[in-house]
């Protein structure tokens, strides 16, 4: 809720190897394997999927801003609690994405030079006749598919890092968000008490989250 843009990170490697016509219609040391691997690159369905995602993160920005304009009338002051109070967890989840995505590069390192290591000599074995075109093709395909599941499964290590602490923020997370719905109904009743009551209940689950958020940075940076 509440404009958390999430780097969603993506285990697709990109690879422009052999095309499947054309390496039966030129000499194999004409072709050229670019073996790019990019955990950063998407696919269409995660791209379109992550768009949704952030019309519907627009969406209940525009209304936890409006709802806070409305509470300014009756609480002033309440808007620029309510602002920090975002921006504040915001920063610390982008730090959090900035982290995992630096983890999980960094981890894929290795497996990138061991790629390119292993096209070059697949290629140089189908240039001096060693194995045929169809062969060396069959092979990337193999070794491509290999690495795609060793991405994930760094991938995979990362989600786990910290996994009981990652829990807690969810549930902390379920809380923020029934606090501000009942803030929310309180600016549509307009009673100034029950405003005031249930922002500082929102703040205060907010303050909690945001240093969940905080110890989860200093565990991933340890």
């Amino acid at each position: 809720m509440l404009n958390y843009k999430k780097t969603i990170l993506s285990t697709t490697i990109a690879m422009a190897i052999i095309a499947p016509t054309a390496v039966y219609a030129q000499p194999i040391n004409d072709v050229k394997p670019d073996c790019k691997m990019s955990v950063c690159e998407k696919s269409d369905a995660e791209n379109s999927g992550e768009m949704e995602n952030y019309k519907i993160e627009d969406q209940a920005t525009d209304t936890y801003e409006q709802t806070l304009q409305k509470a300014e009338e009756f609480v002033p002051g309440t808007m620029y609690k309510g602002e920090d109070a975002i921006d504040k967890r915001n920063e610390l989840k982008n730090k959090i994405e900035d982290l995992k995505t630096e983890k999980i590069e960094t981890a894929i390192l290795p497996l990138k030079s061991e790629f390119k290591a292993e096209v070059t000599v697949i290629e140089d074995q189908a240039s001096n006749g060693e194995i045929t075109k169809i062969e060396a093709r069959k092979q990337l395909m193999f070794i491509q598919h290999v690495k795609i599941n060793e991405v994930q499964d760094i991938k995979d290590q990362c989600q786990n890092e910290c996994k009981i602490q990652k829990d807690l923020i969810e549930v902390k997370k379920s809380d923020v968000s029934k606090s501000f719905e009942n803030f929310e109904a309180a600016v549509k009743s307009k009673d100034v008490q029950t405003i005031e009551y249930t922002f500082s209940m929102y703040i205060q689950n907010s303050n909690e989250l945001e240093n969940m958020l905080g110890q989860l940075v200093t565990e991933l940076t340890a």
